[in-house]
């Protein structure tokens, strides 16, 4: 494929959406790093730590997806070129409100897991619970576990796919559209 050189330059997203993009991206893959890791320490300490940290990144994440929604709603996406392809609008629409979901289940999901460990969860000191309906369940754990599991995988393979995405329009079509995302720092606007 050659260089689209002639394609005209892209509209840029807010400052406060690359900050929330970028933040949270470097939260998720910590998050998922951390849980790739955590699951076959022995149950110690430093498992412990890791657990704790873990579930303040999704709590976290889960509170910065709500701001970064309300922040959407208010500040629109960029359009893209006019010479962008149906199917690569379709696949970018598609594959970005995926990201929106498996961003909100994922901590949804990880917090009904912990739920139901019979053990508190805090979110940074604080405790949040469900109460006594969700006290240890092995059966509940395990079903919420799977599906907090396959939500991780299914989000990583996403976000590799996007990455691709974004370099493919860096690297190989040499457009605007991966600029739009990164700070304005040290460039020329």
């Amino acid at each position: 494929m050659q260089p689209t050189e002639g394609r005209r330059e892209s509209r840029r997203y807010t400052l406060t959406a690359i900050g929330l993009h970028w933040v949270m991206a470097i939260m998720i893959l910590v998050a998922i790093a951390m849980g790739w890791y955590m699951v076959d320490l022995p149950f110690d300490d430093t498992r412990a730590w890791f657990f704790r940290h873990h579930k303040n990144i999704g709590l976290t994440v889960a509170l910065l997806l709500m701001l970064r929604l309300w922040w959407r709603v208010r500040h629109p996406a960029p359009p893209l070129p006019g010479d962008v392809p149906s199917w690569e609008r379709t696949a970018a629409t598609i594959s970005h409100r995926t990201l929106y979901v498996l961003m909100a289940l994922l901590p949804v999901s990880g917090f009904f897991t912990t739920s139901f460990t019979g053990y508190p969860t805090y979110y940074l000191g604080i405790p949040v619970d469900l109460g006594s309906w969700a006290d240890e369940n092995e059966f509940f754990n395990d079903i919420f576990a799977a599906i907090h599991t396959f939500l991780a995988y299914s989000l990583l393979v996403l976000v590799l796919i996007h990455v691709a995405a974004a370099l493919r329009h860096l690297v190989v079509m040499r457009d605007t559209i991966f600029q739009r995302m990164l700070p304005p720092v040290g460039r020329r606007k």
